[in-house]
């Protein structure tokens, strides 16, 4: 009977020693949302077996347009798909130059940290911007299934161990008292993910190598085949086009043309719009209107009149009658005027000729 009474008072604390020794670990399969210094969100959730954190994200992180005082910048909403490994409560680092981040579990229910958000200029499509390194802290939250499930053993294990004897029952088999069904606490509400008002982006995960077809990158969210991108920043950006998707998130983006340049990993890739063709100009033909045929006259070179020379009638030939000495004067006109006949019909022949060009 005394061991029994012993043994009742250690199974009450045996709850709240549990607790204490679990006080500097992470909640397994919970859920914690914080606040950043000087303005934004973090919130992220650690895998079921307590070993992992998953999908740390930031919102609405202030920055600044480097050089520092050039004027405000703003991460609407950055997340880290790669889950991070929880050692000795503590986790990190991220992606460096990209999205550094660092916590640990103080509490059960508390972690704190720092991180920095950092994003490479891409001229004509977004300005660089640095948050700088600064500090964030956050409070979990038990999930509903292990909260019912941790009250049903306690509930069980002081129910065996304190009863030190049988309740007296009129029934040979006693009637459970049905547990009333606790109200399960709700699941948080994740903080909506703000719709990106800029254009996809990530970061290389490894080094790519001139000549390269494929690019490792840190997530694939938002990208499609056909996009073209700009991988790096500076004269030695590579600008190209997604020809396939693979990997999830880490992932890979095979590329339409090999790479021009090196790169390393914690680069910038960066979605920017399709160039707009340049259209061609139509040659639009324009009739040549029809020569109208001029009809002129052209210089010709006019018929000389060849002036009709009087022969003084000579007196006919000895021996010649009459007849004779008109027969030679009409043979003499019949050749002038053939040789009239022949300037003019010359002079119409050249007319026509030049009409004709």
């Amino acid at each position: 009977m005394k061991k029994l009474l012993v043994l009742l008072p250690i199974a009450a604390l045996a709850p709240l020693l549990m607790t204490f020794l679990a006080a500097a670990d992470p909640i397994p399969g919970g859920h914690y949302t914080g606040t950043v210094t000087g303005g934004g969100t973090v919130a992220f959730n650690v895998s079921a077996d307590g070993t992992q954190v998953l999908n740390f994200a930031a919102f609405n992180v202030p920055g600044t347009i480097p050089p520092p005082g050039s004027g405000p910048c703003t991460f609407p909403e950055r997340t880290l798909s790669s889950p991070l490994d929880i050692t000795a409560d503590a986790f990190g680092p991220g992606i460096p130059g990209y999205f550094e981040v660092a916590g640990a579990f103080p509490g059960e229910q508390t972690a704190e940290g720092t991180l920095r958000l950092v994003r490479e200029a891409i001229p004509d499509v977004v300005q660089a911007c640095d948050s700088g390194p600064v500090n964030w802290n956050a409070t979990g939250e038990v999930p509903a299934t292990a909260t019912a499930t941790a009250t049903a053993t306690a509930t069980a294990t002081s129910t065996t161990t304190g009863t030190p004897t049988p309740t007296p029952s009129p029934t040979p088999s006693p009637t459970p008292t049905p547990t009333p069904s606790a109200t399960p606490t709700p699941t948080p509400t994740p903080t909506p993910t703000p719709t990106p008002s800029g254009p996809p982006q990530t970061v290389l995960t490894a080094a790519a190598a001139a000549g390269s077809s494929q690019i490792s990158v840190a997530d694939t969210a938002r990208f499609a085949v056909g996009d073209f991108i700009t991988i790096g920043g500076g004269a030695s950006s590579d600008i190209n086009t997604i020809d396939g998707i693979g990997g999830g998130d880490p992932g890979i983006f095979a590329l339409a043309s090999p790479l021009e340049f090196d790169h390393e990993a914690g680069e910038a890739v960066i979605q920017i719009p399709a160039p707009t063709p340049t259209p061609t100009p139509t040659a639009t033909a324009t009739a040549t209107p029809a020569a109208t045929p001029q009809f002129g006259l052209a210089p010709s070179t006019k018929a000389t009149a060849v002036p009709a020379t009087a022969t003084p009638n000579a007196p006919p030939p000895t021996g010649s009658g009459g007849d004779g000495g008109i027969g030679g004067l009409g043979l003499a006109l019949a050749l002038l005027l053939a040789a009239a006949l022949l300037a003019g019909t010359a002079s119409l022949i050249a007319f026509s000729f030049r009409q004709q060009e």
